[in-house]
């Protein structure tokens, strides 16, 4: 029934306003009990999986056109969500408010909501064979962007939100422009919800080797429209000696950022088009080689982290939900920059890399 569909991603949009989220970008976070909420995008967006058909009430016509309300009931339903981190609730004010809503709603509404950490490794490959076995492992499955956008959309294996919520109306104050007109639409329709959305990715640096390497800030080479990849190599080779770099990071952060930076991406997913054979892709792969010649570039997240730490990397090319851990390890030495532009590139697109998660 259509209406069990609307109720349950009626509800789960209502919570997701206030939904307590922590990422890591590929390993398992629990979030620390007096942690800060982070309301901003993670590494995805929410994806709502088929629901069980179950009859619910309709849904209220609220008096005021601009408001939003609902009237449904779900007849003690378990709603599962599941991430990749461990999804915690701690004692703090804005904690407290999150979780009182959740049994607002849970109360209001007859379901309660489990919350399951799955290994984000078979994150994709459990929701694709779940959905494709006609019982999906979750109600509310959390995927990056890429792996939603074509492959599952195209299999039919995820219905539009949008065919079933109408956006028009109220319902469109609780998502994110950004989520509702870009990163959680393909094709036209409207796949994933997210309350808020900022999303950032560049380079980390440790501001005091910097300075010990004899080395200006780089935000001056940005003031001085003069940071480009020309000096970032420059700056690595200065510092790049012994057991000491001066650049690190993942094979898919430092390839992904040299591409975006040219102006280029690995797929135009609109258009269903590679852009691997791309001037400007090819450029940046050829850069992102030389690059690996004389920095440190792993797949092993957490042995770079801790050398970056420790004052044994100068930059870290990294995303947004990584920096809190690096804030309460360098405090003020901590410093961030885009990544440089390309030689192809332009100053709007060179430091966003779109690797966003969130609830589909």
């Amino acid at each position: 029934m259509k209406i069990a569909k609307q109720g349950i991603l009626l509800l789960m949009i209502a919570m997701f306003v206030f939904t307590l989220a922590a990422c890591s970008g590929g390993s398992t976070k629990t979030v620390e009990k007096d942690a800060p909420i982070v309301e901003e995008n993670k590494p995805g967006t929410d994806v709502a999986v088929e629901p069980k058909e179950e009859p619910v009430q309709e849904e209220a016509v609220a008096e005021n056109p601009d408001e939003w309300t609902m009237d449904f009931d779900l007849g003690g339903r378990e709603i599962v969500v599941t991430a990749w981190w461990d999804i915690a609730f701690g004692d703090s004010p804005p904690h407290q408010e999150i979780k009182a809503n959740i049994e607002e709603l849970q109360k209001k509404h007859n379901f309660t909501i489990k919350f399951v950490t799955t290994p984000y490794a078979s994150m994709k490959e459990q929701a694709t064979s779940s959905a494709l076995s006609g019982e999906p492992f979750a109600d509310v499955v959390r995927l990056e962007r890429r792996a939603l956008f074509p492959g599952m959309v195209s299999s039919g294996l995820i219905t539009p939100l949008d065919e079933v919520i109408d956006f028009s109306g109220p319902a469109a104050n609780y998502i994110d422009p950004m989520i509702k007109d870009h990163v959680g639409t393909f094709g036209g329709h409207l796949y994933g919800f997210e309350k808020t959305y900022t999303d950032f990715s560049g380079i980390y640096y440790n501001k005091q080797m910097l300075k010990d390497a004899g080395i200006k800030d780089l935000h001056e080479y940005v003031a001085e429209d003069d940071w480009n990849w020309e000096a970032l190599q420059e700056i690595v080779g200065k510092v790049t000696k012994g057991d000491t770099y001066g650049l690190a990071g993942t094979e898919l952060a430092v390839t992904t950022h040299a591409v975006v930076s040219n102006g280029s991406n690995l797929l135009d997913v609109d258009k269903g088009k590679e852009m691997l054979s791309d001037p400007r892709t090819v450029e940046a792969l050829t850069f992102a080689q030389e690059l690996a010649g004389k920095s440190m570039i792993t797949n092993d997240q957490a042995a770079i982290k801790t050398l970056f730490t420790q004052g044994k990397i100068l930059m870290y090319v990294g995303f947004q939900w990584e920096g809190e851990g690096f804030i309460n390890d360098l405090g003020e030495d901590l410093g961030f920059v885009q990544f440089p532009v390309g030689p192809k590139g332009t100053d709007t697109n060179q430091s966003r890399i779109r690797r966003t998660t969130g609830p589909f």
